[in-house]
């Protein structure tokens, strides 16, 4: 059985809550609250014991003088009562047993009073003389205790309000800034879009204090990850460009083999490894940032019906079997390089045949293209983490789509991962609208007489 953890339960009541921000102003303000409501408590009880003291003795002090004046005069002054019926039995027996004894009693009109006896002898019979003292002065102070208690718990907890959202905000806001920091280093290994690193885009060093710190852990992860991936990089890149040049000396050789079982499956895995070279290589000038795309408005669907016929042309495994679906909506124009399109389609084509399964469907809406396999969708790790070399759904080495990344990437379009609700694997690619003033300088006649739309364009012809 597990034993109650106090700490556990409140953290986790607080994660409830909402932000960082507001779960410590709550818990400031709370605990202000707490202690000021403590302390309220606390002065309350005391002075409320206080004026209970005081009421009490200054009722002996008057019942003394009331027994003076008695025994001397025989008047009972200051409304002295001789056997009053309102004394408590209790107080009357402490009185007859020889005490100056007190009470505080409510009456029934809500309101209290102090009564103190004590004991007088006349003709040889004891009675009990008694005298009563209104408690409603004492409880007006109180009152006005609990009110001014109230009012300074109330305008502290505002005080304390202002001050832990203000503190509060400069925490959370370096903390969101070193947030958004290190989310850049998704896109750069060791320093964010604007070229900065965590522990600069916070300004630490002006007051060091844990955040600072988490910064500087972070910089300094991200730049033992940015060498070993710059480090791997340069080896793969090495790597292809030392095969390229005997692989291909092999490649010639084996082409010059007689015909016969043997020689077709040198040939087959002699050109399966040119392939993975030209991919590896392929991949390094993507990571390299050497890659640039010619780019010219094209009509996306035509486009990539185009690049699928090519792929049926060169024998790509399963291209008959693809199905282009224009969308509902009036395709605008992209820009697009033909001949990047044409290997995307290709690898797209290439990744459904070996890892999912046939037939793939490729859907142009507008500037989208979303193609669906029929497979089993892709496992979560490939969704969390995108695309990477050698990581793959089955067998192969994990190229083709990392490939497909890098053309989208230097053709200005977007590339996302998702599963289709009926579990095959999908892959969404969002191209870049070609711009009105492009169209206008390379095709003004066009654009008059469709009375100002973008007009249909295919391989840098125009209709």
């Amino acid at each position: 059985m597990s034993r109650w953890r106090p700490r556990r339960i409140v953290g986790a009541g607080l994660r409830r809550v909402g932000p960082l921000r507001l779960r410590l102003v709550l818990v400031t303000v709370v605990s202000v609250f707490l202690a000021i409501s403590l302390c309220g408590i606390l002065v309350h009880l005391l002075v409320s014991q206080a004026e209970d003291d005081r009421l009490r003795n200054m009722a002996r002090e008057q019942l003394g003088q009331v027994q003076s004046i008695y025994a001397q005069t025989g008047v009972r002054s200051f409304g002295a009562k001789m056997n009053d019926r309102n004394v408590p039995e209790d107080l009357r027996e402490s009185a007859l047993a020889g005490n100056v004894a007190t009470a505080r009693i409510k009456l029934g009109n809500d309101s209290e009073t102090v009564i103190a006896a004590t004991p007088v002898t006349i003709d040889s019979e004891t009675s009990v003389l008694s005298i009563e003292l209104s408690a409603a002065a004492s409880i007006e102070v109180l009152r006005q205790l609990d009110r001014t208690l109230i009012g300074a718990g109330i305008g502290s907890s505002v005080v304390v309000l202002v001050l832990a959202g203000f503190v509060s905000s400069g925490l959370t806001r370096r903390l969101a800034a070193a947030s958004t920091a290190a989310s850049a280093l998704a896109e750069g290994v060791g320093q964010g879009a604007d070229g900065r690193t965590v522990a600069q885009s916070i300004r630490t060093g002006r007051f060091p204090d844990e955040v600072d710190s988490l910064a500087r852990a972070v910089d300094s992860m991200a730049e033992r990850l940015r060498t070993k991936l710059e480090m791997e990089q340069r080896f793969t890149a090495d790597l292809a460009h030392e095969l390229r040049t005997p692989l291909t000396g092999l490649v010639m050789a084996a082409s010059l083999l007689e015909d016969s079982r043997p020689a077709e499956l040198v040939k087959e895995r002699t050109e399966r490894l040119r392939v993975l070279v030209e991919d590896l290589l392929e991949v390094s000038r993507f990571e390299a940032g050497a890659v640039e795309a010619d780019l010219e408005p094209a009509g996306l669907e035509r486009s990539v019906r185009s690049a699928v016929k090519r792929a049926r042309q060169e024998g790509v495994p399963s291209a008959e079997l693809v199905e282009v679906v224009p969308g509902d909506t009036d395709p605008p124009l992209i820009m697009v390089e033909q001949r990047r399109l044409d290997r995307i389609v290709s690898n797209l084509i290439k990744n459904a045949a070996a890892h999912g399964r046939p037939p793939l469907v490729i859907r142009v809406d507008g500037p989208l293209l979303i193609a669906t396999d029929a497979g089993k969708g892709f496992p979560e790790s490939i969704l969390d983490a995108g695309p990477h070399r050698f990581q793959t759904r089955g067998g192969g080495w994990g190229l083709g789509l990392t490939i497909v990344r890098g053309q989208a990437s230097v053709q200005g379009a977007t590339f996302a991962l998702s599963n289709a609700p009926d579990g095959g694997a999908r892959i969404t690619l969002r191209f870049r609208e070609a711009p009105q003033e492009l169209l206008n300088e390379v095709c003004p006649e066009a654009l008059a007489r469709s009375g100002g739309r973008k007009a249909e364009w295919n391989d840098g012809t125009h209709e």
